[in-house]
């Protein structure tokens, strides 16, 4: 006997049957047009474009220029009569030195000096007369030149024992001109001998700020009277504060990017709302290893400063430095456009008929979504990519 069915019982089956059509039909339909496979390439045309990058450093404050105050010989402080981070001023005596060796050395080049000059106007008194009998024909050639030659040999001892002599005096800050003193006047000479040579004025040769000396392992900093210094040791430098120097370090993975002349805006928090404008000026050819590996040491300029500024800026402040790359007509496209293919970066360029290549490209520098193209791309030309 067969099973009969309701009239309710065929319209539910019927209803299944539409609800599982439903479900397979939708169920193609997503997977078509899911986000996973209806992915567009993007495109991009290429033109000129301003590229704008800045670049941050740390650096220190220094002067604009340096000049070194230097001992002349061994000595024993004396005086300082200027103190660090004092301003001074060409003529200013900075430090008095005292060697009793100078004394000894100054009055025997001075001796000298006399005894020289005194024996050239009696060499040239002889020669005078020598002069005359050779005219008349009365010396032979032989004497005439042989009296020639010890002129010449008293001249130039009297150069070098005026030379000697000059050289003691200008260490020792002497302006006077002895060089009308001779043996003759013994007044004059015993005055300058009376006189204390044991003491060298070292003087500022120019303004600026008084400045420690840079300091060694083994030497005290500062200078306090009655130190011991030698020959050739710095004993202060004077720092020209018109303007400033920077000197910042630069890691070798960046050094591509910095140039001579490049500007650069230094700003502080001991500067408050001051914003210094200055440029590159040096860039070391040559890295040097730090603890952060290689880096390149480079000098930012500020040339002028006002005198409102002078008064606020402080040598050995720590300052923020940021170079402003700005670089006009550039060939700008996203990074997402370059594909690696071996060594070489390509792109997708679509011609004009709807056709696509693959070309070659030279990068240069790169921002955070961006990258400069040097070679290989022209503007007005269309890039594709995913």
């Amino acid at each position: 006997m067969m099973p009969i069915f309701s009239k309710t019982s065929r319209i539910t089956c019927i209803l299944m049957t539409c609800c599982v059509a439903l479900l397979f039909i939708g169920a193609r339909v997503w997977f078509h047009h899911s986000p996973a496979t209806d992915i567009r390439p993007s495109s991009h045309w290429v033109t000129t474009q301003h590229l704008h990058q800045s670049l941050y450093f740390k650096g220190i404050i220094q002067p604009l220029n340096e000049t070194v105050l230097f001992a002349p010989i061994d000595a024993v402080v004396e005086k300082i009569s200027a103190y660090y981070g004092q301003s001074v001023h060409p003529g200013d005596v900075v430090f008095t030195l005292k060697s009793r060796t100078l004394e000894k050395k100054y009055n025997d080049a001075f001796l000298d000096y006399l005894n020289a000059k005194d024996g050239f106007h009696i060499a040239q008194v002889q020669f005078n007369s020598i002069q005359e009998l050779w005219d008349m024909g009365l010396m032979s050639k032989n004497d005439y030149v042989s009296e020639k030659s010890s002129l010449n040999r008293a001249r130039l001892t009297l150069l070098l024992s005026t030379q000697t002599l000059a050289d003691m005096r200008k260490i020792m800050g002497y302006q006077n001109d002895l060089s009308t003193l001779d043996q003759a006047v013994f007044n004059k000479i015993q005055q300058t001998f009376n006189q204390p040579h044991h003491l060298i004025r070292i003087e500022a040769p120019t303004s600026g700020v008084l400045l420690h000396a840079p300091k060694s392992s083994d030497a005290k900093n500062p200078l306090a009277v009655t130190d011991k210094v030698v020959a050739g040791q710095t004993l202060a430098i004077i720092g020209d504060i018109t303007g400033i120097h920077v000197t910042v370090d630069i890691p070798e993975m960046g050094i591509a990017k910095i140039h001579m002349g490049m500007p650069a805006l230094v700003t502080g928090v001991a500067l408050g709302k001051e914003r210094l404008i200055g440029k590159m000026v040096h860039i070391d050819t040559q890295a040097s290893l730090g603890p952060s590996g290689p880096s390149f040491s480079a000098t930012v300029e500020v040339a002028r400063l006002s005198v409102k500024q002078r008064a606020s800026i402080k040598i050995g402040m720590s300052v923020a430095v940021e170079l402003i790359d700005s670089q006009e007509d550039q060939l700008l496209i996203p990074i997402a456009a370059i594909q690696p293919m071996g060594e070489d970066a390509v792109v997708t360029v679509q011609n004009q008929d709807g056709s696509c290549e693959q070309r070659r490209v030279k990068t240069g520098t790169a921002t955070a979504n961006q990258v400069v193209i040097q070679q290989g791309l022209k503007p007005g030309e269309r890039i594709v990519y995913r």
